[in-house]
């Protein structure tokens, strides 16, 4: 599940939902199939599918080699701090507007693709829209052709919502760096069990991860 790195190639991170098995299918399908059209797109864009269910994932093609990753399980805000810190690209996250992908990517000035599906993801799909961090576009009318679409409307207009985003991230992050109280704890509990501070033990378990597909 997003763009000019320095050889203009573009990294996008993707991630599944929690539905029927048919949405899995069709969200992983459309989004490979997306940026696997043309040598020219397979050169622009990366995606990291990161799911337990590969079988969710489209049958491997040698054609995608190159831009196509799996990862079957990798903290998910550790991962995009390593893509930021260690990949001169732009990142643009795919997800299904769940609170808890949709924060950590806000938390980070990450603009968004968010194809909800049911219960609060339109709703949080729209609010994100409103505030000009993501573009949404329910499950049902998510096809290929709309996800490049919406990735050539990310990249032309990349300057302006990474401002947005930055602003978002400013405005509900750095006046409570914290976040809340439970986020603390979690922190804490993680330092004492593996002797390590802040990220850093599961910045480890990214650096170990195998991204094959």
């Amino acid at each position: 599940a997003n763009l000019p790195r320095v050889n203009q190639k573009q990294s996008s991170s993707s991630f599944p939902p929690r539905a029927t098995l048919k949405y899995p299918k069709k969200y992983f399908k459309c989004v490979i199939d997306a940026v696997s059209a043309t040598s020219d797109l397979m050169a622009k864009f990366s995606v990291i599918c990161l799911t337990k269910f590969i079988d969710r994932l489209p049958l491997k093609s040698p054609d995608r080699i190159d831009n196509i990753f799996h990862i079957d399980f990798c903290p998910f805000s550790p991962l995009l701090k390593y893509l930021k810190a260690h990949d001169n690209s732009n990142i643009i996250v795919i997800n299904h507007a769940t609170i808890g992908v949709s924060r950590a990517t806000l938390a980070l000035g990450i603009p968004q693709i968010l194809v909800p599906i049911s219960f609060d993801q339109p709703d949080n799909a729209r609010r994100l829209e409103q505030l000009r961090v993501a573009l949404t576009c329910p499950i049902y009318q998510f096809s290929k052709k709309r996800c490049l679409r919406m990735l050539e409307n990310i990249e032309k207009n990349i300057d302006e919502l990474l401002k947005s985003c930055e602003a978002c991230r400013h405005d509900l992050f750095e006046r409570d760096p914290a976040g809340s109280g439970l986020a603390e704890a979690a922190d804490i509990i993680l330092e004492t069990l593996t002797g390590k501070t802040g990220w850093q033990h599961e910045m480890d378990l990214v650096k170990k991860r195998d991204f094959s597909f």
